[in-house]
């Protein structure tokens, strides 16, 4: 329920909600239009920050939500796998552990090579590697014995 759009004729009434509302109106009020509770008070806080018609539209999600703190540069990323297809297009060693090399002489913070390994499999930019069939033993045992 967190995810869904509140409509604006429900954020209409939330912005005008009134501060002296009798006891247990907003959960009436929530189980009729099917907004959360967080949702109907995170509307309102809005309202009062920001103004009622900041707090009438919906915020895009990707605003709200920022890039994870320790993730890699969205430049250092790109840069990467530049490097990645430059070297493979010249027919030389393009695993993480080279691009990782030519980042850190051009004087970038280069990520792991795991973390390299990873980025490269998300962009779709490592074959899969097929599965070894281990051989089955077939024997008795009776190698093993000593005669």
């Amino acid at each position: 329920m967190a995810d869904r759009v509140v409509p604006v004729d429900v954020r209409a009434v939330i912005v005008q909600w009134p501060e002296d509302a009798p006891r247990g109106a907003v959960s009436r009020f929530i189980r009729a239009s099917g907004v959360s509770k967080s949702q109907f008070y995170e509307i309102r806080r809005r309202a009062r920050e920001e103004g009622p018609v900041a707090a009438m539209s919906a915020r895009p999600r990707q605003l709200s939500t920022p890039r994870h703190p320790q993730a890699i540069p969205a430049a250092v990323e790109d840069l990467a796998v530049e490097i990645r297809k430059d070297l493979a297009d010249q027919g030389l060693d393009h695993g993480p552990v080279t691009v990782r090399w030519h980042l850190q002489q051009l004087g970038l913070p280069a990520p792991a090579t795991s973390t390299l390994a990873r980025l490269f499999t998300r962009h779709g930019m490592v074959a899969e590697a097929p599965q070894v069939l281990r051989r089955s033993y077939t024997g008795c045992g009776s190698r093993l014995r000593a005669a």
